[in-house]
């Protein structure tokens, strides 16, 4: 087999387990289920995985690769960097649903069997931690910025994922926040507001 036609396969089958895992969820999804959307023998899946988590991991990887794209001006403030960078990441991701309801599934099923860590790293998107530390260490020097005692590595991963976190509930429960209140989304732009007024200078 050359390399074009296994390099398709193995996309076959990505794209056969992401259907799969979206419509089962990861616990519920069997090797035989994707083997079957895939329309391929048993036997060949492992010619290019070895295990479900195995594809789930690429699948998650492949969505935390994602790159998002930033039009920061040079000479703006630390905090008005945070605001624009914050603001415009939030609404990217917002927009890609997919991916927020995949990484609820994938966190929760290998935090439950014990193989999460090394897994979720490998999940985590640098370049926006990257842009964050940049961010907050240039607030720090204008003045714009006023953080909290602490560790600032710690602050900085403590940012990234009260947002992240706090986006993955709205998301999931977009359909109960509707029916409470009429309110989805507006509910995290609220908390962006917050969470930037408080780190204010």
């Amino acid at each position: 087999m050359d390399s074009k036609t296994r390099e398709k396969q193995r996309e076959n089958i990505l794209s056969a387990a992401e259907s799969c895992f979206t419509e089962q969820g990861i616990a519920l999804t069997t090797i035989s289920d994707i083997t079957k959307k895939a329309g391929i023998y048993r036997r060949t899946i492992y010619n290019y995985f070895t295990s479900k988590e195995e594809i789930a991991s690429e699948i998650y990887h492949r969505y935390s690769e994602q790159e998002l794209s930033f039009d920061l001006p040079p000479k703006d403030t630390g905090y008005q960097l945070l605001e624009h960078v914050l603001s415009t990441w939030m609404s990217q991701m917002a927009d890609f649903r997919p991916y927020i309801l995949f990484a609820i599934q994938f966190e929760y099923h290998f935090h439950h069997t014990g193989n999460d860590r090394e897994i979720l790293e490998s999940g985590i998107n640098f370049n926006i931690v990257n842009l964050l530390r940049d961010i907050l260490e240039r607030g720090m020097k204008d003045g714009s910025l006023v953080l909290p005692d602490g560790d600032f590595e710690m602050i900085v991963h403590s940012l990234l994922h009260t947002l992240m976190g706090y986006l993955l509930r709205v998301v999931h429960r977009e359909e109960v926040f509707k029916m409470e209140s009429g309110f989805t989304m507006e509910y995290f732009d609220l908390s962006l507001k917050i969470i930037l007024r408080g780190l204010k200078a």
